[in-house]
């Protein structure tokens, strides 16, 4: 049959079929299924720019036309890119999910009473000012709150003690959680799993945050009414009083190998200048501190313009695990499901086949056993949180719609009386980071890979109606890349229990280290934006990327050898696009760079983090595999065919 191609009929259909479950698309039904590929090529068709060659330059002719169509500047957005897509998708469901007008169970309900009492805060500002001095006036008052004569309701606080740092501190971390000066925090013994030790360190700090001098005085200035100079004494006393407490401190990196045996201190020197600083500085200016960084947690930026976003994202901080649990609900797939497992163990397989073979020989044998072991212990989860006990939090937990100030102060008790051993691990809760992920991550201490649920939403990465090459370049790559997190310059010193352990040989670590170094000069070598790639950064990623990519391609090598073996000729004639002119093979490597087509702002041009940017994350890569270069036929000496290569594994 033949399908006149119409973009707008094509693009408007896949919405429709977007919003319905995976389950529902009906892959017998060839309309359905050749709308999908189709919209889905015509998008890879759209990023790509032909007039330049692929042995030049890889990520240009993969992605050079995504800037065009996603323009982080037009947007005013720090950065376009997939995984953003990826979230603004699903932020889309989350907003459906706090904004619906059906009832739903009772833990939905709290859930939306306090979206929508963050919503009434808007509105209702001197309620919410009330509730703050009620909170915090229990504990002291600001001085700046004396020197302006700010009318405190009295009767609606008891009064503070006499002011005792010490005991102020202990006190809110024992009923909020909350570290102030200090970090408190029970953790897994590093060399021990079985075992927890006590850590203590410095606190998260106010004036690590950017541009945090002018938000103090926004918040002074427009909840609290505080004149702008009387604002700007404040909130330089108070990030002048860190900095007091930092000048102690040490820029240290974690001692691994002399670890005491029950208690953790982090800094010592830090430690130490806490106690000498809080001798001689003025308590008026201690105490406006204290009572500052409790009220972190309740502050609202009224100055924000889309107010129902803002609040959305403060629900997803106390009860990000339970909407993780919802939003998963409303897409999940036991095909996609059983699929990605399926995909992980074949990635597995591709590594444990290496170790077993004689590729590696420089690494001794019982390093490869040691790294077998690993590998079998590895595990990969989902983040739906199906095991997560939901009833023990919101059982007896009352939520409102018009008290947000009560409610957070509800939900962080809440959370300590779960935990009644103080010396026990926290307890797995409701309360999510604030960020939700939307990459794979590898846990050193478990080790063992999260799949967040918002790449598993249909259509976005991959679909079963996709071609397989797809889902190995994509899927695939992100399940090897964070497998080899486990075995890179810093997941190599752990064992598969999540242990500190040296379980490498002096000649194999020192080859190891040989091989780091070569991808140290090639990343150094590129430019962005007349910066280079900074040499002294942990090679981690670059490994993680140019193993992965191998991994992902063998991986799908031996799916396609197994489907011709046993004649799934429907499945191997589905590995083409009909309207993308290029061969499977070559579709995976355009699949893998699609994966990182990027723009960001100019503004945000020079920030670097632990990745390389984009374009050098798929050159890096590609131009380091030769599997690549012969099916796109680079000569020798071209950007992508390099006379000199990297390799770890």
């Amino acid at each position: 049959m033949h399908f006149q191609y119409n973009k707008a009929l094509v693009f408007t259909s896949i919405l429709l079929i977007a919003g319905k479950a995976l389950k529902a698309i009906d892959p017998s039904k060839s309309l359905e299924r050749e709308i999908v590929r189709r919209s889905k090529a015509a998008d890879m068709k759209a990023w790509l720019n032909t007039n330049i060659k692929p042995c030049d330059n890889f990520y240009k002719f993969a992605c050079n036309q995504w800037s065009r169509i996603h323009p982080a500047e037009v947007r005013n957005v720090p950065r376009t890119n997939n995984f953003e897509e990826v979230s603004t998708s699903l932020q889309r469901r989350i907003n459906q999910l706090l904004t619906k007008p059906e009832r739903g169970s009772e833990f939905e309900e709290k859930l939306r009473e306090f979206y929508k009492s963050c919503l009434e805060t808007k509105v209702h500002k001197e309620e919410y000012l009330k509730a703050l001095q009620k909170l915090y006036g229990a504990y002291g008052e600001f001085s700046f709150v004396k020197a302006t004569g700010v009318q405190v309701e009295k009767e609606t606080f008891t009064p503070a003690p006499k002011f005792n740092w010490w005991s102020l501190i202990a006190n809110l971390q024992m009923t909020y959680g909350k570290s102030i000066l200090f970090a408190f925090d029970v953790v897994a013994d590093t060399k021990n799993r079985n075992k927890t030790m006590l850590y203590i360190g410095p606190s998260n700090l106010l004036i690590n945050e950017p541009y945090m001098k002018g938000t103090l005085m926004g918040y002074l200035t427009t909840i609290f009414g505080v004149e702008q100079m009387l604002a700007e004494k404040v909130a330089t006393s108070i990030l002048d009083f860190e900095i007091a407490l930092l000048e102690g401190s040490s820029e240290l990196a974690l001692n691994t190998t002399q670890l005491p045996q029950e208690v953790f201190v982090f800094d010592e020197q830090y430690l130490a200048n806490v106690l000498q600083v809080m001798d001689i500085y003025d308590p008026i200016v201690v105490q406006d501190y204290i009572l500052w960084v409790l009220l972190e947690e309740y502050l609202l930026d009224f100055s924000i313009q889309n107010w129902s976003e803002f609040c959305g994202e403060k629900t997803k901080k106390y009860f990000g695990k339970f909407i993780n649990n919802l939003v998963y609900k409303t897409f999940r797939s036991e095909q996609y499901e059983e699929e990605l497992f399926t995909l992980w163990r074949e990635i597995k397989d591709v590594f444990r086949e290496s170790l077993n073979g004689t590729q590696y020989v420089w690494m001794s044998a019982e390093v490869r056993e040691e790294a077998l072991h690993k590998l079998e212990a590895m595990t990969l989860s989902i983040t739906s949180y199906e095991e997560e006990d939901f009833p023990a939090f919101f059982g007896g937990l009352q939520i409102t719609n018009h008290t947000y100030v009560a409610n957070v102060e509800k939900i962080l008790r809440k959370i300590e009386n779960l935990r009644p051993n103080k010396m026990t691990k926290q307890p797995a809760s409701i309360d999510a980071t604030e960020e939700m992920s939307f990459t794979p991550v590898y846990h050193h201490f478990e080790n063992s890979i999260t799949m967040p649920v918002a790449l598993l939403q249909p259509f976005w990465l991959w679909s079963p109606l996709y071609p397989q090459a797809i889902k190995y370049a994509t899927l695939g790559f992100l399940l090897a890349h964070e497998m080899i997190h486990g075995f890179d310059d810093k997941g190599r010193l752990y064992d598969a229990h999540g242990q500190l352990k040296n379980w490498w040989d002096a000649s194999s670590s020192l080859e190891f280290e040989r091989r780091r170094t070569c991808f140290q000069r090639q990343y150094y070598r590129y430019l962005y934006d007349d910066d280079r790639y900074d040499k002294e950064m942990p090679q981690a990623e670059n490994i993680a990327d140019n193993v992965a990519i191998k991994f992902s391609f063998v991986a799908y090598e031996k799916w396609w050898q197994k489907s011709k073996k046993l004649q799934f000729e429907e499945k191997a004639a589905g590995e083409d696009f009909s309207n993308l002119d290029y061969n499977m093979w070559q579709l995976f490597f355009i699949s893998f760079s699609q994966l990182w087509c990027s723009d960001t702002h100019p503004k945000f041009r020079h920030m670097q983090d632990i990745h390389a940017p984009s374009e050098y994350r798929v050159i890096g890569a590609l131009s380091n595999f030769e599997k690549f270069s012969e099916i796109f036929q680079c000569k020798l000496g071209t950007t992508m065919h390099p006379v000199v290569r990297c390799e770890v594994y």
